[in-house]
């Protein structure tokens, strides 16, 4: 199981480099024009050596015309193609920072159509943004989910065992609502798999903070 990035090319590979180096990669498909494929492919294989770097796919280069009439459905292709091609454990990303605006939006659609979460490097910040939009459905918040992510909102990294007693005194009142620690870690598991708190370790305890899809939700809620 592994990180798969698939990343929109073009002259400045900075962003693709800053990606995968701060969400993590084993392997990249960069997908580029023929202008900058000459030199792009060696650049990132010396830059990322920690990561393989696919030059094709079933043979064919990964290399798209950005101004062809087909350019918006060959790159949605393109990536539909890439992600059939990987294993059903592995997580993808798909960077979305460069290329034309074209490019993006084609990149986004793929990421939704592949149910992967697309990304956007912060240029003057070691960040980035995650827009997981095939995760991202506020229904499947349970009301402890939600008490989590309200405390969360006025008390931004704060610890499980900081919240979990937040949460029993606020509820002390409420007995049939039991946040007991164990329930509390259970709820902070799965609003980080869904893409609504980043956990930071801490020493032995973790700090939790929303993401940017977490103050969203809280608006939400």
């Amino acid at each position: 199981m592994g990180n798969i990035h698939i990343a929109l090319t073009g002259e400045d590979k900075e962003n693709i480099v800053k990606g995968v180096g701060l969400i993590g990669a084993k392997e990249l498909y960069p997908i580029t024009s023929k202008k900058y494929a000459d030199d792009g492919f060696d650049d990132l294989v010396d830059r990322i050596p920690f990561c393989k770097v696919h030059r094709t796919i079933d043979g064919e280069p990964l290399i798209i015309d950005p101004f062809g009439d087909d350019a918006y459905l060959e790159l949605v292709g393109l990536i539909l193609d890439i992600t059939k091609k990987v294993d059903d454990e592995d997580d993808i990303y798909i960077n979305i920072t460069g290329g034309t605006s074209l490019m993006s939006a084609a990149a986004m659609s793929g990421a939704l159509l592949a149910h992967a979460t697309a990304y956007y490097v912060l240029e003057r910040k070691k960040e980035v943004i995650r827009l997981p939009w095939h995760s991202y459905d506020i229904s499947i918040l349970n009301e402890k989910d939600r008490d989590v992510i309200r405390y969360l909102f006025k008390n931004d990294g704060a610890s499980d065992k900081q919240i979990c007693n937040a949460l029993k005194e606020k509820m002390k009142d409420k007995p049939k609502k039991n946040y007991t620690l164990r329930k509390i870690r259970y709820s902070l598991k799965k609003l980080k798999r869904e893409g609504y708190i980043d956990q930071i370790s801490d020493g032995r305890k973790n700090r939790n903070e929303l993401t940017i899809w977490g103050k969203i939700a809280e608006k939400l809620i």
